[in-house]
């Protein structure tokens, strides 16, 4: 974003950008109402009382125009990345912090901003940009999702590692989130296919971790683990027929 246009565009790991749309201000069209009906053209700017309260009301007139844009922006950029893709926004440091001011609460755990990328920028700097950005903030999140599953699985809370554990909390319908280290899946393919297959059909959300998280994962719950729907002490024991 600028203070004229937004630049709408859809980023596919792990470099590609697709534009969408470019939306324009209509504050340009509205200042030339104004500067008509003040009888300040653009030249008197700045000079004397009336050319001040003209740049005044130019200003505001601008910022308006810039938030009607953003407000229009947002909304569209919520809609491309559906529930549960990330809100980038990017361009000056003046122009991010109008943009988020306007972004609902409810999407500020999905929100990252850009500072110092310019709406004119071309399509391998963004994506490139926009790519450090979303592993940075990914690997911080699967650290502290990891962290939480360790700790309420130490409380019998709504947490469990180890392959075994979480099959049977899969085979109770119970598991919420899934978590698979780069090793498990590369190391057990097949396995690891049985549990993306098991979790998705129960309408879980599957991440493979990288870097610190996939470390603890490895660690501390040998690749695999889970966040549960309910607390362990909340499922009922699986039923066994003999």
């Amino acid at each position: 974003v600028d203070l004229q246009l937004a630049r709408l565009c859809r980023f596919t790991p792990p470099r590609h950008l697709e534009t969408f749309e470019t939306l324009e201000s209509d504050a340009v069209e509205k200042l030339g109402d104004v500067e008509h009906r003040l009888g300040a053209g653009r030249s008197n700017m700045g000079r004397g009382t009336r050319g001040g309260t003209a740049a005044d009301v130019a200003e505001r007139t601008l910022e308006t125009g810039r938030d009607r844009l953003y407000a229009r922006a947002i909304e569209r950029a919520t809609d491309l990345a559906g529930a549960h893709g990330w809100i980038v926004i990017g361009g000056t440091t003046r122009s991010v912090a109008a943009a988020r001011a306007l972004v609902p609460t409810r999407l500020h755990d999905r929100l990252i901003a850009l500072d110092h990328l310019d709406v004119q920028s071309g399509d391998s700097s963004i994506a490139a940009a926009v790519a450090a950005a979303i592993n940075e903030r990914e690997g911080a999140r699967d650290q502290e999702t990891v962290r939480e599953i360790i700790e309420e699985f130490g409380a019998r809370g709504r947490g469990v590692i180890g392959l075994e554990a979480t099959r049977a909390m899969l085979e109770r319908e119970s598991v919420a989130d899934l978590l698979l280290s780069e090793r498990f899946v590369s190391g057990h393919p097949q396995v690891a296919d049985e549990l993306l297959d098991r979790a998705l059909g129960q309408g879980a959300t599957v991440r493979q971790v990288h870097g610190e998280a996939a470390s603890a994962v490895d660690r501390e719950a040998d690749g695999v683990a889970a966040r549960l729907r309910y607390p362990i002490s909340a499922n009922p024991p699986t039923e066994t027929s003999s």
